[in-house]
C-alpha cells in the first residue's frame, strides 16, 4: 500500500510539472456555479473519460495536442500511461466507470475541474483533477485520494 501511495505521489509530481508555473505563488479560488464554463467542463470530462476507457481496454496512445498541451503530450507518453494505469491506478481503484463533476477552481490563468472518479474497486472514489490552460488545453491531470485540499 505504501508503494501505491508513493507511486500516486510520483504521478502527481509529474503532472504538476505539466501545469503552468506562472500561478504557483497564488492560492486557488473556488468558483461559484455561475462562474463555471459548463461547456468546457463537459468537454474536459469527455476527454478524460475517453482516456480512462481506453486505458481500461489496454489502449495507450499518444495524446492529441489539440486537447492537451505539448508538455502533457511529451510527459504522458503511451508507456507512462500504461505504467501509471496498470501499476498504480487500476490496482488501487479498479477499472474506471465514470466521472461525477464536483467543483471548479481558478489559480492564475489556470482552471481546475475536479471530478469524483467512479471505479470498480472498493478502495474509494478518488478525485480526478483536470487542469486547463488559458488556451483551453489540458495541462495537468491528477488522480488523488478524495478529500485532499486544493491549493
Amino acid at each position: 500500500m505504501r508503494y501505491v501511495i508513493l507511486a500516486i505521489c510520483v504521478l502527481s509530481l509529474l503532472m504538476m510539472a505539466c501545469a503552468d508555473d506562472n500561478s504557483s505563488s497564488q492560492s486557488a479560488i473556488k468558483l461559484n456555479e455561475n462562474q463555471v464554463n459548463v461547456s468546457e467542463m463537459s468537454k474536459m470530462a469527455d476527454y478524460v473519460s475517453g482516456l480512462f476507457v481506453k486505458w481500461n481496454e489496454g489502449v495507450y496512445e499518444s495524446l492529441d495536442n489539440r486537447h492537451f498541451t505539448d508538455r502533457m503530450v511529451s510527459v504522458l507518453t503511451p508507456d507512462k500511461q500504461r505504467e501509471e494505469f496498470e501499476g498504480n491506478i487500476n490496482p488501487t481503484y479498479g477499472e474506471f466507470r465514470q466521472l461525477h463533476y464536483a467543483d471548479t477552481w481558478k489559480k492564475g490563468d489556470l482552471i481546475m475541474y475536479r471530478f469524483r472518479g467512479v471505479f470498480s474497486g472498493g478502495k474509494g472514489s478518488p478525485q480526478i483533477r483536470v487542469v486547463v490552460d488559458n488556451e483551453g488545453k489540458i495541462s495537468g491531470l491528477w488522480v488523488r485520494k478524495w478529500g485532499e485540499e486544493v491549493h
